[in-house]
């Protein structure tokens, strides 16, 4: 008798990753016919989640039971849906979400200082700069390029206290 439960539970033990990991929640997520990539596919209540392929396919391993699976991508309504997983077996959900272009509330664009071209409210002042701008400053120091292409930015040429004080070591900086 002893035997007999002892290989019974040993079984048990064995079998039971089988049928906590066997199953697969498996779909595709698409709008107007075409697939939504990078979508998410997520089961909060556990914490976990994936995103879809190129062809809008995912792929999520799960212990069989009910889960709410929400389904969301930028650009898209959100969708929670409530689905079974069924035990060793792979449960498919094909999910279609509607576009909300007006979901996204603010574009910010990365730019200069002026009033036109900057969020006024960021938390750090952001400029992108072509080289052609940069270059066309007439200036000979990239230091200098920048204070004159950017009124906000400021360098002072400090010399130290040796031979430095007569080379610019922006200069010097450049050529090697």
């Amino acid at each position: 008798m002893t035997c007999k439960f002892l290989r019974d539970v040993v079984l048990l033990v064995l079998a039971m990753p089988l049928g906590l990991f066997g199953q697969e929640l498996a779909g595709r997520v698409t709008s107007g016919g075409n697939p939504v990539v990078g979508a998410n596919v997520a089961v909060r209540a556990l914490k976990i989640g994936t995103t879809t392929d190129a062809d809008g396919k995912y792929k999520l391993q799960l212990a069989a039971g009910t889960y709410d699976v929400t389904f969301s991508s930028v650009g898209y309504k959100a969708k929670t849906m409530s689905v079974t997983v069924a035990v060793s077996a792979t449960t498919t959900v094909d999910v279609v979400l509607e576009e909300a272009p007006k979901q996204l509330a603010d574009i910010v664009i990365v730019g200069g200082r002026a009033s036109t071209r900057t969020v006024t409210d960021s938390p750090l002042p952001i400029d992108v700069l072509p080289v052609r701008e940069l270059s066309s400053t007439g200036q000979n120091t990239f230091d200098k390029m920048l204070q004159y292409r950017v009124p906000s930015f400021n360098t002072v040429q400090t010399p130290v206290n040796d031979a430095t004080a007569l080379l610019d070591p922006w200069r010097q900086i450049q050529s090697v």
